[in-house]
């Protein structure tokens, strides 16, 4: 375990941490570990633990404290508000600050030993974390809600989908959909509309029933529905409650229980399509044999809100702007893009629910986050916002797709895979799109290396908060486009045919070169023809690569068999840099493949796979035999 799992420990103990930040620039007087401590003692707190992520302009300490009455205590006190020092729980109100979560996760990377993995699970770990105060009032007033249904419409039903459902959920910070429908009875009369409309509250005495709550207007059962509970003491007690007439009519309540905690529930009606949006996300989730799509969702769901391309829920959260993003659209964005990446139809809305979800499996498309980070940025870095858009696992001229399915075109255009009359992303405005490039841009400037950074908007440049990484290419190496398939699982990674004699002409060198060939701009470190790894279980060899020549340069790595991966796969160093690299071994009977490291001059383009596709390397190839036994 690393340090961060050894500081929660579990959720109940994360309720007793706390995290105090202070700004150091025009302050006197800075606060060490040790500083802290002594603050606590004479504060008379009793602090168990805490672990630092301090920069040049804040301080960051995060404390864990004896038991949850100190930890509500300690937020409020007006000595640390003296001294400059804001603190808020961990978990707060509604949940995870973004910031805080980031922090941590840098933490958790120091240790050169944490994989990529235990990385990921550390991230969703925390953005999951969640106040039970709020989950209780949540479960009480939904409870309530239902109840105050079921009084109106007879054998009224609600369910719950959207975010509060969704198995990417982040933490309780979010509106709670509700879709009211009704369950088939005997009673086949049907009041006049007209009646209902005069007397709303007569559904109180005779609740609506199945044939009428599917015969009259949507908007009419809303309004219906709004008197009605507005009639109701408990409703006015709890709730602040009014309607919105949109596309699909709602009642909104409002929670007053404890206002900070924003809590709000959108009743609709008759909305079954809404729900099986939710579940084809929640199916095409858990589809996944691998069972790594939930976390690399919420990872660039978390990478959207922390660069402001997506709200968040804390003040220094909110945007300024309103790009008109949201998480179902960029959700239906990997959904996108992974059938791109299998080549393949993997969503078929319209079949039975049994079969509308295609199984596929993360690893076998990607191997790792990195790999899938690289090409999700790349593919959406390259497609053309202007003339193109999306429909399922189709790319069509916006033109074409305004005239097929009746709607009109947007900057990001993008066909609801159920409701294939609305476009989904039609409020996204221009400056969202050239925001989310730019923020890829910088992504990819990067190394991808371990590092816990997810904040690219106002830290500077991003590196992807690690995940494992196994680019797949072909051999001719595709270009990521709109146009093209995407490297998918059955594209095998090609060996040159004349690296492959050069080893055989020295096979003892790994820098050795055949006569009149070019030269490796880069050592490797350990040296040696050969890297030995443990056949039945996963195992790691670290690589140190050094610049070596008199310029900045590039690197690739390519393997031949994706039992075995590499993080980084692309990579640049400056002059006399040295940077680590980690080769992975997977369990599996693959015995002996061969590693490729390719590097070149670095050509100046952020897109490092468009370099090496685009110029000749400029420095000779180095091989390295890999063994498992």
């Amino acid at each position: 375990m690393n340090s961060v799992s050894n500081f929660f420990i579990d959720k109940t103990s994360s309720l007793r941490c706390v995290v105090l930040r202070w700004t150091k620039i025009g302050r006197d007087q800075d606060y060490s570990k040790t500083g802290i401590i002594n603050v606590m003692t004479a504060f008379g707190y009793e602090s168990e633990e805490l672990i630092e992520s301090s920069s040049e302009q804040e301080g960051v300490i995060f404390l864990k404290l004896g038991n949850k009455e100190e930890t509500t205590n300690i937020c409020s006190d007006p000595r640390l508000k003296e001294m400059r020092i804001e603190v808020h729980s961990l978990v707060d109100l509604n949940g995870m600050h973004l910031r805080d979560a980031n922090d941590l996760v840098k933490i958790a990377s120091i240790d050169r030993n944490v994989t990529d993995n235990v990385l990921m699970d550390v991230l969703t770990e925390l953005i999951c974390l969640e106040n039970p105060e709020r989950k209780k009032i949540a479960e009480e007033e939904v409870e309530i809600i239902k109840k105050g249904i079921s009084d109106v419409i007879e054998n009224g039903v609600c369910t719950m989908f959207g975010s509060y459902s969704s198995l990417v959920r982040r933490n309780g910070y979010s509106d709670i959909d509700m879709a009211v429908s009704s369950e088939s009875e005997n009673t086949l009369s049907v009041r006049p509309l007209q009646m209902i409309i005069d007397n709303p509250k007569c559904l109180l005495e005779n609740p609506m029933t199945y044939t009428e709550f599917y015969s009259y207007p949507q908007e009419e059962i809303i309004k219906a529905i709004f008197q009605c509970l507005v009639d109701k003491e408990e409703f006015r007690e709890k709730f602040e409650m009014r309607t919105l007439l949109v596309r699909t009519p709602i009642v909104v309540l409002k929670s007053t229980k404890i206002p900070e905690m924003k809590m709000s529930y959108d009743i609709s009606v008759n909305n079954l399509i809404s729900v099986e949006k939710s579940r084809i996300l929640n199916d095409f989730i858990a589809k996944d044999k691998s069972r790594k799509m939930r976390k690399m969702a919420m990872f660039i769901i978390h990478w959207a809100k922390t660069n402001k391309l997506l709200g968040g829920v804390y003040h220094d959260e909110k945007l300024e702007k309103k790009f008109k993003f949201n998480s179902y659209i960029i959700n239906h964005l990997i959904i996108h893009f992974t059938q791109k990446a299998a080549n393949e139809c993997l969503v078929k809305p319209f079949d039975k629910p049994e079969n509308r979800i295609v199984d596929y499996s993360f690893d076998e498309l990607f191997h790792g986050y990195s790999a899938f980070l690289y090409q999700f940025f790349e593919y959406y870095l390259n497609f053309d916002y202007e003339t193109l858009g999306i429909y399922g696992f189709n790319v069509i001229e916006k033109s074409k797709l305004a005239e097929m399915q009746g709607v009109n075109t947007s900057p990001l255009m993008m066909i609801d895979p159920l409701d294939i009359t609305h476009n989904a992303s039609f409020h996204v405005i221009e400056d969202g799109i050239k925001l989310f490039k730019n923020l890829i841009k910088i992504s990819l400037e990067k190394k991808f290396h371990v590092k816990g950074d997810t904040e690219v908007a106002t830290l500077g440049p991003v590196s992807m908060a690690s995940t494992v990484s196994k680019v797949t290419e072909n051999a001719d190496e595709k270009k990521i486009s709109h146009q093209d398939t995407i490297r998918t699982a059955k594209d095998k990674t090609t060996v040159k045919s004349e690296d492959k004699t050069s080893e055989k002409e020295n096979p003892k060198s790994q820098k050795t070169e055949r006569k009149g060939e070019k030269k490796p701009l880069i050592s490797v470190e350990p040296s040696g023809d050969s890297l030995a790894f443990k056949l039945e279980s996963e195992s790691q060899i670290r690589l140190t690569f050094k610049n070596i020549s008199d310029e900045k340069i590039m690197f690739k790595m390519k393997v031949s068999d994706h039992s075995y991966n590499m993080n980084p796969v692309f990579g640049t160093l400056e002059i006399g840099e040295s940077s680590d690299v980690i080769v992975t071994h997977t369990p599996s009977q693959c015995k002996e493949a061969k590693l490729v490291i390719v590097n070149s001059k670095y050509a100046g383009d952020v897109d490092l796979a468009k370099s090496f596709r685009n110029r000749k390397p400029t420095g000779g190839p180095i091989t390295i035999n890999l063994v498992a036994t």
